[in-house]
């Protein structure tokens, strides 16, 4: 199992309203013992954080500001793992690897957008709820790497990973970095 937090960052549309943020998760793998390739469940939270916007009307050039709040993203993804070992200390192996698979987000906090640059007037950056006010889940996708330190029974590791969840319009993209500890 492992534990780990770093920096989320949001990709393509969804960086026109949120700026990064910051992620958690938590594993639980099996990397069977002389082969290359391990399972593994990630459950994650990730947040974004609303930017403030500017609006300027015309004529006049009255602003008015108004501040997104933080989007709250809930993710478990099943993962594969393909590892290429590089070293052994204490015990431990050290190495590269890739992981991806599939899984679900929920969404709180999203917010939808209308006349946003870079966003089709009604459409949705991050989801579209015409009910309002409730959460969220959609399908999602992953993929990334990593590499791993092993000292004994733990392995301090940093990975990244390319998320894409599958919401109404376009996807939303972002990519947590991640450091952490796994413990064997």
């Amino acid at each position: 199992f492992g534990l780990g937090a770093g920096a989320n960052f949001p990709q393509n549309n969804i960086n026109n309203v949120y700026d990064a943020g910051f992620n958690a998760n938590a594993q639980l793998g099996w990397d069977p013992v002389g082969s290359p390739v391990g399972l593994r469940l990630n459950v994650s939270y990730n947040q974004l954080n609303g930017r403030r916007d500017v609006l300027t009307t015309q004529p006049g050039g009255t602003q008015i500001t108004s501040d997104l709040p933080n989007a709250n993203l809930w993710s478990a993804f099943a993962d594969t793992k393909l590892r290429l070992p590089f070293g052994r200390f204490l015990g431990a192996t050290s190495g590269v690897y890739a992981v991806g698979g599939v899984g679900l987000t929920q969404f709180r906090n999203f917010q939808t957008f209308q006349g946003t640059t870079g966003i089709n007037p009604g459409g949705s950056v991050v989801n579209f709820d015409p009910n309002g006010g409730r959460n969220v889940t959609r399908f999602a996708i992953n993929g990334g790497g990593g590499i791993g330190w092993g000292i004994g029974p733990t392995t301090l590791f940093v990975e990244g990973r390319y998320v894409r969840v599958f919401t109404q319009d376009r996807a939303t993209d972002f990519v947590p970095v991640t450091i952490g500890l796994s413990f064997h």
